[in-house]
């Protein structure tokens, strides 16, 4: 495969980082939401340094072998290409996710999901949501109530998305 069809996404990755990592674009709405910036010092980071090189190292090369094989391959062995790169693409993603310190990682999702002082989306799924037209009709003057945190930051569809998975 020639360099020109990689051109345009490597240029957007680096644009992309370069805009956000070098900048201080806000990471949100200012004065509504905004995430915080990971801060990028200090010791704790060299093992997530490490373990995403050689995720993106095994990455890439997969991605390049499997590009290389398309073309000439099978419907058997294309689907079983497509698969592993499907399938290494998402262990990537999850694998990139979870290398920043240990407050910025996915393993905090369980705890946001479920501890109410940090958002509860699940607990307020569970247990604040008998009626759905009610919680719509109320959930406005609920946000203007303050002390919602995390909860606050997204429109009312996370809970709502909950319940529905709790009553299936």
């Amino acid at each position: 495969m020639r360099f020109q069809t990689f051109l345009p996404f490597l240029l957007a990755a680096i644009i992309t980082i370069g805009l956000f990592w070098f900048t201080q674009i806000p990471l949100g709405i200012p004065g509504e939401w905004t995430w915080e910036r990971i801060p990028f010092v200090g010791p704790e980071l060299i093992p997530g340094w490490i373990v995403s090189g050689i995720a993106f190292t095994v990455y890439l090369l997969a991605a390049l072998l499997g590009l290389s094989r398309i073309t000439y391959c099978n419907r058997g062995e294309l689907s079983l290409w497509l698969t592993g790169l499907a399938a290494s693409g998402i262990i990537w993603s999850l694998l990139l996710q979870d290398t920043p310190p240990a407050e910025y990682r996915l393993s905090k999702a369980p705890f946001v999901l479920f501890y109410k002082g940090s958002s509860g989306y699940f607990t307020e799924a569970q247990t604040g949501i008998p009626d759905v037209k009610r919680y719509l009709a109320d959930y406005e003057s609920k946000m203007e109530q303050g002390d919602v945190l995390h909860e606050g930051t997204h429109p009312p569809g996370l809970p709502l998305f909950y319940r529905m998975l709790i009553q299936l």
